[in-house]
This record gives structure tokens, C-alpha cells and sequence, in this order.
């Protein structure tokens, strides 16, 4: 038996192993990047399409990321943690932002970007229930 702080237990059960729930596969992080990234294309694609109707932002973007969040989550088998939110949550924004690039790039002016204020926030938005939803509470 070895002491703990919460008394005696086994020598397998007072070893300090990082939890199951912890460690994720570095394939599903590739898959989980990948369903991210288009994810946020596709999200980045919506805003624009609705970026007229700006009421809709309000509550389709948080929405969207909680559902794209919860694909993620089963992506890694449901496992948690730091790496989880950072990954997901900055794939779904670079995803999300590659839409307002390619408009910059096609009409040649990097201005367009402040133009797309509306998108910029229901990308944001969305990538706050991301990460809302990715982390662990």
C-alpha cells in the first residue's frame, strides 16, 4: 500500500498518471484540425450569405459553433483538454477568416477586410462557442 492524500491505496491507483481523458491521438487531432478548418469555411461562406440579414448573426453563429464544436468532440472521441481547445478553436477561425482572404485577394485591396465587419463577427462569435464548448468544465 502506498499513503495518499486521501488515505492508503495501491501502488497501480497511487501512481500519477495523467488521465485518460487527457490524452488524445495525434491522428485525431489531424482529423480534428481538418473538420476545423472546412468547418469554418463553410461557417465563414454562411456569414457572408446571411451577413445581410445581421439580426440572424446573433443567434446562427453561436449556434453553428456549438454544433461544429460537437463534431470536433466526437472526432477525438470525446477526449479534452488544452490542446483540444487550441486546436480546434484556432482551425475554426483560420478557416473562417480564409473566406474574407480570398475576397481581399480577388478585388486587390486589403481593405476589403474592414469592409467585412459583419463576417469578422459571427466568425468571432461562432469561435466563442467553439471554445465555450470545447472546453472542459
Amino acid at each position: 500500500m502506498v499513503p495518499g492524500p486521501a488515505g492508503t491505496r495501491c501502488p497501480e491507483c497511487a501512481s500519477l498518471r495523467a488521465s485518460h481523458l487527457y490524452k488524445v491521438n495525434p491522428l485525431l487531432l489531424v482529423a480534428q484540425t481538418a473538420v476545423g478548418v472546412a468547418a469554418g469555411l463553410i461557417g465563414g461562406f454562411l456569414v457572408d450569405a446571411i451577413g445581410l440579414f445581421f439580426f440572424f448573426i446573433f443567434f446562427a453563429a453561436p449556434a453553428y459553433g456549438g454544433a461544429v464544436a460537437e463534431l470536433m468532440l466526437r472526432v477525438v472521441g470525446r477526449k479534452r483538454g488544452g490542446l483540444v481547445e487550441l486546436i480546434g478553436t484556432s482551425a475554426f477561425v483560420v478557416g473562417g477568416i480564409l473566406p474574407i482572404l480570398f475576397s481581399a485577394i480577388a478585388v486587390h485591396s486589403f481593405f476589403v477586410i474592414l469592409g467585412d465587419w459583419r463576417q469578422l463577427l459571427g466568425i468571432g462569435l461562432a469561435a466563442g462557442a467553439v471554445y465555450g464548448r470545447l472546453r472542459y468544465f
